[in-house]
């Protein structure tokens, strides 16, 4: 059964994978429309976690495997003079100076200009040297286009695994060539899922956890739009309707005192606040905030902006507020 993967790189200095995004040699790209793969049915694809909650992963559902696959996709900068084996050599230099870490490794050759395998054992943890973990990491290269499968081979790695992965890997087909304009990003965390931009910054909530809350920040203008999602506000002790809850929020959340104007309405989905904050900016700020009901756990949804600039925004607003699901929902 074919899937579109949706593709994306991670920045994790802990992972074999953060050798290749400080590779000068490498222009990172987001593109998932760019090809297509064909994943085994029994694959369950899982969201990840913190510092990897911007991989795309699939896991077998036997937990006897306790296997990953993970994808990446580069543009190779001056591909005549970087050849792919000096791109998976630069790989194994960086990850030789980590400092919490030794590692054994190996370089099968399916198709040297192609085609590398990258093969490593390497601790679990710093403090736990004695559990080991193998690592495999393939570098497909397609004219100046590179992918890059990672995956983990866990102690009870199956023959059926194995030949899974290499299904996997040889139904790679390419449908076009990299689009590194900014497109649409599907972002998952605990509770939720909210498409968004990618062109802009997206970080976490001050004093919040990266696993449950997200903001949208615009990098490359001065308006100071926000968009942002905390996935547990705050938990009931009580179950209770919207309306009921209108009223608590009000008394609860001190982010709404302080308001110049203020209205609410409540939908069969959600409790929506719209007003204007006193700010050090002249006009004040206004905001658009929702919350959404999901079991006992409140989720606070909020689009802030300068007033000025407010409606500069509607296209990002409509698809943010729009994209928003709770995982009951998916």
């Amino acid at each position: 059964m074919k899937k579109r993967v949706l593709l994306l790189l991670f920045i994790a200095v802990t992972n074999l994978l953060s050798a290749q995004y400080h590779n000068k040699k490498l222009h990172k790209i987001f593109d998932s429309g760019a090809f297509e793969i064909s994943i085994p049915n029994e694959w369950k694809e899982i969201t990840p976690t913190y510092p990897y909650y911007w991989v795309k992963e699939f896991k077998l559902k036997d937990s006897s495997f306790n296997s990953y696959f993970k994808i990446a996709q580069y543009r190779i900068k001056d591909s005549k003079n970087n050849s792919l084996e000096d791109i998976v050599r630069n790989k194994v230099e960086r990850y030789k100076k980590s400092k919490h870490r030794e590692f054994s490794f190996a370089i099968e050759k399916k198709n040297i200009n192609s085609h590398l395998v990258l093969k490593t054992t390497s601790w679990r943890k710093w403090y736990k040297k004695r559990s080991k973990i193998k690592h495999t990491t393939e570098f497909l290269k397609k004219g100046d286009d590179l992918y890059v499968f990672w995956y983990v081979d866990s102690t009870k790695t199956s023959v059926k695994f194995e030949n899974q992965i290499n299904r996997v890997i040889s139904s790679l087909k390419r449908i076009k060539s990299f689009n590194k304009g900014p497109y649409i990003r599907i972002y998952k965390r605990s509770g939720f899922q909210v498409s968004f931009m990618s062109d802009w910054k997206a970080g976490k909530i001050k004093g919040k956890s990266i696993i449950n809350s997200i903001l949208f920040n615009d990098v490359q203008h001065n308006d100071t739009p926000a968009f942002s999602v905390e996935s547990e506000y705050f938990v009931l002790k009580n179950d209770m309707s919207l309306k009921e809850l209108e009223s608590l929020i009000i008394y609860k959340d001190e982010w709404l005192k302080n308001y110049i104007e203020l209205k609410s309405r409540v939908t069969e989905e959600f409790i929506e606040f719209t007003g204007i904050w006193k700010s050090n900016i002249p006009g004040g700020r206004k905001k658009i905030i929702r919350y959404f009901k999901n079991k006992t756990k409140i989720v606070k949804v909020t689009y802030s902006n300068n007033t000025r600039y407010f409606n500069k925004y509607t296209k990002e607003r409509k698809l943010f507020f729009g994209s928003f699901k709770l995982n009951n929902e998916l």
